[in-house]
């Protein structure tokens, strides 16, 4: 494969080594290996559409409120602005409250479904 020996690999970590074409090995280049991934907070997936009597559950729950409906889905005021607010109902103490729809991606916050 090599003509002279200053050029042959002896591979021992094949931690960088993403596929074979041929006779030839592809390495992913070790500088993308040394970048540090910064983190990013991790975010549900919702259709505001779809979230009129869906199922979330708190994270971290208050005051013994756990599992939550959204019971409206409040429009703008102006047919053509996106959903802004949902109205959030805790299921056994029946209160009821006004969130951002969005406040609802938060992973962190929020999970879809009740666990």
């Amino acid at each position: 494969m090599f003509d002279d020996v200053e050029n042959r690999i002896f591979l021992t970590d094949f931690s960088n080594v993403v596929g074979f074409q041929g006779e030839k090995i592809i390495f992913l280049p070790q500088i993308i290996l040394n970048i540090s991934v910064m983190p990013f907070a991790a975010k549900n997936q919702i259709n505001p559409q779809k979230l009129l009597m869906s199922k979330w559950t708190a994270v971290n729950p208050q005051n013994k409120e756990k599992h939550f409906l959204v019971t409206k889905v409040i429009d703008p005021e102006q047919p053509k602005h996106k959903i802004q607010e949902v109205e959030m109902e805790a299921v056994l103490a029946k209160r009821s409250f006004t969130m951002s729809w969005e406040d609802l991606t938060d992973a962190t916050k929020w999970v879809q479904g009740w666990q």
